[in-house]
């Protein structure tokens, strides 16, 4: 079992333990309440997920593109008309700054969004 996955004989078993039991159908009705609340806060945590993971994933795929591109027009220019496009110190910023704060954001997003709910 992953840790997605959600045990709810376990989440009942706990939430019986907090409950006092009166013997009314009170009790029952909170437990209901706290299952339904539970079951809500994790789809919109899961459709969180979908929606920033494709967005992220999307960020990536272009950033790959465009760092593609710039390598292309610079190896052919280079080749062509034996110059540079961009200097080295342009192409190392390009290539290797900006490059380590998009998969830090990468990163951080992974972090944030599919850390495992820990109750």
């Amino acid at each position: 079992m992953d840790n997605l996955d959600f045990d709810f004989a376990k989440f009942k078993k706990k939430a019986e333990e907090s409950v006092p039991q009166c013997g009314d159908s009170l009790a029952s009705t909170e437990i209901s309440l706290l299952e339904r609340e539970d079951l809500r806060d994790r789809k919109q945590i899961r459709e969180q997920r979908k929606k920033y993971a494709d967005k992220v994933f999307n960020l990536i795929k272009w950033w790959l593109i465009f760092i593609g591109v710039v390598l292309v027009i610079q190896g052919t220019i280079s080749f062509w008309w034996t110059r540079e496009f961009f200097s080295d110190a342009v192409l190392l910023a390009i290539i290797g700054g900006t490059t380590a704060n998009v998969l830090g954001l990468f990163a951080l997003v992974l972090k944030f969004l599919f850390n495992p709910i820990n109750k």
